[in-house]
């Protein structure tokens, strides 16, 4: 496990698991039989949430996350890859597996019952709780279906987060491989993208030299990363330097390309788009505007690798008002950002 380089729903009610019966629970992605005992109850799955608020790890048996992951994954199945929402909604960067990241932006946004959340993707891989984060986020997406929504990031990839921490973090709590293939396997569930209020485009990393028009981010699922279009999604960055002429160019990372200026306001132009909102790079300030104010990139974990940046989220409103919340948050004691090797891809 190794590589050379990193490389709108209608409503659905919250869901009671009480008397869903087994038959219902068998999907594609169920690697075994669940059986009727695996169920679990709401009172099982807010336990789960209180015990992850309180930083406990291994807070979810391995039948029950069968269950988690095969209605989280039904879920996401239901909506469009190109998400289609309103405002007012919280956007929200890469959290990689920062926890009290995760808490911080809930305190700042306010109850999920009244609020609704964009999570521009990268949820798991370095933080010490990725696999928490991930089953918070899904209980989370279970009880608010409308309130929640995920699209995919490049660590939301089997060849990524089997080398970046969360294949060891789902080894180390369910001591076998089927649970780390079960969270891939909804992932490649995940929508691509979003439109808010039919002006602001929401993706991971940024734009594709093969889709031109984002109506076309419409691919078959379960999404794999056999297509060119998926992986420049997930991978490209704007490009930072005003003097380069060329339009697209090759990425340093190895995937995808960084755009120009000119890219941009095409793009924006030919699509009736005002602003792209992105996540992926890690900002200084948690946030970044480029491209003439046309592209945002947020990133939303704090003091990323003892790299001391801020994080912060982004408050949409009526008529595109954009509200950027920055924050800085305290690193728990037990992250230890010296056993953490920081490569040039965490920090362009």
């Amino acid at each position: 496990r190794h590589m050379s380089k990193e490389r709108g729903i209608p409503f659905i009610p919250p869901l009671s698991f009480e008397s869903l019966p087994a038959s219902e629970i068998n999907g594609p992605m169920t690697p075994s039989h669940i059986k009727a005992g695996d169920l679990y109850t709401l009172d099982d799955m807010n336990l789960w949430i209180n015990k992850i608020k309180q930083k406990q790890k291994k807070v979810i048996s391995f039948p029950h996350l069968k269950t988690l992951c095969h209605q989280a994954q039904n879920l996401f199945a239901s909506e469009n890859r190109l998400l289609e929402l309103c405002s007012p909604i919280y956007l929200v960067g890469d959290i990689h597996g920062q926890l009290h990241d995760l808490m911080k932006v809930f305190e700042l946004g306010g109850n999920i019952n009244d609020n609704k959340y964009l999570f521009l993707g990268d949820y798991v891989d370095r933080g010490y709780y990725s696999v928490e984060v991930v089953v918070l986020l899904f209980s989370y997406k279970i009880q608010y279906p409308n309130n929640i929504y995920m699209i995919r990031g490049n660590h939301e990839l089997r060849k990524t987060n089997s080398f970046y921490g969360f294949y060891d973090s789902c080894m180390e709590q369910f001591n076998t491989e089927e649970a780390w293939d079960m969270f891939n396997s909804v992932f490649e569930y995940l929508p691509l993208g979003a439109i808010i209020d039919d002006k602001v485009f929401c993706v991971h990393g940024g734009l594709s030299v093969h889709i031109p028009n984002i109506r076309d981010i419409n691919f078959e699922r379960p999404s794999t990363v056999d297509n060119d279009g998926v992986i420049e999604l997930l991978w490209s960055d704007p490009m930072t330097d005003a003097k380069v002429k060329r339009k697209w160019t090759k990425s340093e990372r190895g995937h995808g390309y960084l755009w120009s200026n000119a890219v941009t306001q095409t793009y924006c132009e030919n699509n009736n788009i005002d602003i792209i909102i992105r996540a992926h790079q890690l900002v200084r300030d948690g946030y970044e505007w480029n491209h003439n104010n046309k592209v945002l990139t947020l990133f939303s974990a704090t003091n990323y690798l003892g790299l001391q940046n801020k994080g912060a989220i982004a408050k949409i409103t009526a008529n595109i008002n954009i509200e950027i919340i920055d924050y800085e948050n305290e690193s728990p004691t037990e992250i230890d950002h010296n056993d953490i090797p920081v490569l040039t891809y965490f920090v362009q």
